[in-house]
């Protein structure tokens, strides 16, 4: 069997509930290409109202937190997602790694969390710009990778993980 081509969207800080047309838009624009899997990963806040609006779907978070629940001020849990509507999460996405300097065993965690509640997961690598220049690419994104990768990657979970790399100094380019 085959890998199908999945191409998701990240909306990062950006969507407002005036942006639902555009949700639907891309929705129904996606349908046209049977052999690719076209997924959105919205802003928390347009996650129960995207999925409402496009049924059928996939609408995604951008990230999620490790634990079930507790005083976790600001984020949510695999199950509110679900809850809300989501399929799939981001998790190591490289902004968060360097922004909310995110390690390996957080990005794990978060991952474990989220396909233990029936979220797919799109689990993020990728490298800076002066780990590129140093030609340490490579092994930077292996290492990120087996300490990244959740318990269980190769035991029925990878039709519910994918791999996405991309580099710090990618984003936005």
């Amino acid at each position: 069997m085959g890998l199908r081509k999945f191409v998701v969207g990240n909306w990062k800080m950006h969507g407002l509930s005036s942006d639902l047309a555009e949700v639907k838009a891309i929705a129904d624009g996606s349908r046209e290409y049977s052999g690719v899997d076209v997924a959105l990963c919205v802003p928390a806040i347009l996650i129960d109202r995207s999925s409402r609006a496009v049924p059928n779907f996939a609408i995604g978070a951008q990230d999620v937190h490790h634990a079930e629940k507790g005083a976790h001020t600001g984020s949510i849990s695999a199950k509110m997602l679900l809850d809300a509507g989501a399929s799939l999460t981001i998790v190591g996405h490289s902004e968060r790694r360097d922004a909310q300097r995110e390690s390996d065993e957080e990005v794990r965690a978060k991952a474990e969390a989220a396909l233990k509640e029936g979220l797919s997961v799109i689990l993020c690598v990728g490298e800076s710009l002066d780990v590129r220049e140093a030609g340490n690419a490579l092994e930077t994104v292996q290492m990120q990778l087996d300490a990244s990768l959740p318990d269980g990657a190769t035991a029925g979970i990878p039709s519910r993980l994918a791999i996405a790399y991309e580099p710090i100094w990618a984003i936005g380019t």
